[in-house]
């Protein structure tokens, strides 16, 4: 399933560059815009049925505002805010202001692809560095153990099939048409994936498997899901 995305980043470099590593991931580029006032932003989201904006943090304007904004011009557009650095009140205030999901920019290719798919899909997605404010005793298995390895997993192949579609954010609908398998068979593979890696939902099951190294599906192959 491709996902359209706009890009408003008051660098042009960064923009560019943006663009071309996620047009290579199979997303697809509708607008890119040096801020969120631009009419280039508001045509190309308002010919899109669904579509997810990357918002970066850097834009002129006081970021709160700016997000709330793009929010109320755009309310069915997905939202993705990219920060310099993570704040934990600038994070907060972002999510308060519309934003459905808050990276860092010292994220990596492969996480920030999930990432993005996952927000386009519905998810809602909060930079690790969330783990350094939580008390010991909230932190999930997942976070306690994070040198657990694929291989230690245990994830069989089929599992691991179906791991990677959740990395890119496919619902199950689409990974049961897409591995030619029931979406109850899904359901029951889904719910071991979680056992075996220890998370609570797919959103950490995608970005665990990313920051592990697992490639991604072939994204030849994603005609299949439209």
């Amino acid at each position: 399933m491709q996902i359209s995305l706009a890009l408003v980043a008051p660098n042009t470099i960064a923009r560019e560059g943006l663009a071309r590593i996620l047009g290579e991931q199979g997303f697809e580029i509708v607008a890119q815009v040096s801020g969120p006032e631009d009419p280039v932003l508001d045509s190309a989201v308002r010919d899109q049925t669904n579509v997810l904006i990357l918002l970066d943090a850097s834009v002129k304007g006081d970021k709160c505002e700016v997000l709330e904004q793009v929010h109320e011009r755009h309310p069915d557009a997905r939202i993705a805010v990219l920060a310099e650095t993570f704040e934990f009140d600038s994070m907060v205030n972002c999510f308060r202001g519309g934003a459905h999901g808050f990276l860092v920019k010292e994220i990596g290719c492969k996480p920030l692809v999930t990432s993005l798919r996952l927000i386009a899909q519905g998810e809602k997605v909060l930079p690790s560095h969330l783990a350094d404010y939580l008390p010991d005793q909230s932190l999930t298995p997942l976070m306690m153990d994070g040198e657990q390895s694929l291989e230690q997993a245990n994830l069989s192949d089929r599992e691991q099939q179906v791991l990677r579609c959740l990395m890119v954010g496919y619902p199950n609908k689409i990974i049961s048409r897409h591995l030619n398998i029931s979406e109850a068979t899904v359901k029951v593979h889904v719910k071991a994936i979680l056992r075996k890696l220890r998370v609570s939902n797919r959103t950490q099951a995608a970005i665990w498997a990313s920051g592990r190294g697992l490639d991604q599906m072939d994204y030849s192959n994603r005609a299949m899901a439209n």
